[in-house]
């Protein structure tokens, strides 16, 4: 789903990696180029033949030639996006990854008490048009026992102590991303209601960090509590929103609820806030923050409104400087979009890797891929944007030739090429845009034609 220019681009963040053998960098960098081509497929179906495919594993087994060293590169290539940028977001999430075919003991236990590990994810993105530029930082760790059910409750003291320190990854995830992107001009952080931490507000304000945080806590302010203080501030102004259908999901830790598309109407309250700090940080200072309210006005009956609660370094005085708060929470969905490509349209999790080596290399690989998808699909809504930009030409000419594909017009937009493949995976129109799921099963389609397609060809010429 790439065009030859973004998979060139994958290899070439890879061509400057530091890995000590110029051989090994020029290995990386195609590796990084097949997978680009073809993300979704198998790695024996990736690396074709015996020999790339006994090169691709033995890269994957080397012990300097591991995550840390790629990671580099990656940052390296996301930092010098960001300077070009000049105003970017960070956005900051937390992932989990299994791994079916790895031992718990080998990568560590999810808390479904399966194996697999978490990744927590900054990632860049442009201030303009929140266009994706890459993972600015990445940390990875895997719980060493069981935290689900009665495992939870019998590991006791332990999970707490082992949880504050999971904790701890918003503000070392925010630190290093403000060192990395130092020199651009503007670097807002940009976190869920996970996030909400005293802790944080206090190091973000000393690291002199500007940022978005959607509160999941009631907290205890200079005149009360919060919630009344938000009662009684004057409403700054109406807006409607369109929401996006989600199906409904269930984790060990949370749940949420399917929901239709719909259009919202939301009312936005604005006000100062001196947060106290909690009981265990008696020796802490108050904070000021500026806060920015959200709540949906007569939402659909059954349906959970909208309702958050962000608070912010960045001005609010005016409808305008609110406004822009609001869409730069909004453009938070992007890193989950990322997690989506990570993990349906680069297969990760479907990967047979077994040690946690292997497995974490092929992901610094499928960072770069999966910001590229993303990047793509984000470019693919701008209009007119032309289909060569986002497709090699062999699979536009496979596309327009395949049985399945509808009528495309001549002049073939990126959208127009990206919703025929979504087609040949089974998606409907009247669905809205298409997800990963439906991309990488039309894209998986459409490589499989084009393979026919490059053997008639081949055997045309002979």
């Amino acid at each position: 789903m790439l065009s030859d220019k973004s998979v060139h681009r994958v290899g070439g963040i890879f061509s400057r990696a530091d890995l000590g053998d110029a051989r090994l960098v020029r290995r990386a960098s195609g590796l990084a180029e097949s997978l680009a081509r073809a993300p979704n497929l198998s790695l024996p179906k990736v690396w074709a033949t015996v020999a790339e495919l006994e090169a691709g594993y033995s890269f994957l087994r080397k012990p300097h030639t591991g995550f840390l060293e790629l990671m580099e590169a990656v940052q390296l290539a996301t930092r010098e996006r960001a300077l070009e940028e000049r105003r970017v977001l960070v956005l900051h999430d937390t992932t989990d990854v299994s791994c079916p075919a790895a031992e718990a003991d080998e990568v560590g236990f999810l808390q479904t008490g399966k194996p697999g590990f978490y990744a927590h994810h900054s990632l860049c993105v442009s201030a303009a048009g929140a266009l994706p530029l890459g993972i600015i930082w990445s940390e990875l760790w895997g719980r060493p026992q069981r935290t689900q059910g009665r495992a939870r409750k019998s590991a006791g003291s332990e999970l707490a102590k082992l949880e504050a320190r999971e904790s701890d990854r918003w503000l070392e995830g925010a630190t290093e991303a403000q060192l990395w992107l130092e020199g651009c001009q503007q670097v807002v952080h940009v976190m869920d209601r996970e996030a909400d931490s005293f802790r944080l507000f206090q190091h973000m304000l000393e690291l002199e960090a500007e940022f978005v945080v959607r509160l999941r806590h009631d907290r205890v302010v200079e005149d009360g509590h919060l919630a009344e203080v938000l009662a009684q501030a004057p409403v700054k102004l109406h807006r409607k929103v369109r929401v996006s259908a989600r199906p409904g999901k269930s984790m060990p830790s949370y749940t949420h609820k399917a929901r239709d598309s719909r259009e919202a109407k939301l009312v936005v309250r604005s006000s100062k806030a001196v947060f106290q700090p909690p009981n265990y940080m008696c020796y802490a200072e108050a904070v000021e923050l500026n806060v920015v309210q959200v709540l949906e006005e007569d939402p659909p009956a059954g349906v959970e409104p909208i309702s958050w609660v962000l608070v912010t370094t960045l001005p609010i005085g005016s409808r305008a400087q609110v406004e822009a708060v609001i869409d730069i929470y909004r453009a938070r969905w992007l890193i989950e979009e990322f997690h989506k490509a990570l993990k349906t349209g680069c297969m990760l999790e479907k990967r047979q890797l077994e040690s946690f080596e292997s497995i974490t290399t092929l992901l610094a690989f499928s960072y770069t891929v999966a910001s590229e998808l993303l990047r793509v699909r984000t470019r693919s809504r701008q209009p007119g944007l032309s289909a060569t930009d986002v497709l090699r030409a062999t699979l536009l000419d496979c596309l327009r030739a395949h049985p399945k594909a509808p009528r495309l017009p001549e002049k073939l937009t990126a959208e127009d090429a990206l919703t025929a493949i979504a087609r040949l995976g089974g998606h409907l129109k009247h669905n809205g845009p298409p997800g990963w799921q439906t991309l990488a099963a039309g894209y998986m389609e459409l490589l499989a034609f084009e393979r026919g397609w490059l053997a008639a060809l081949a055997a045309q010429k002979i």
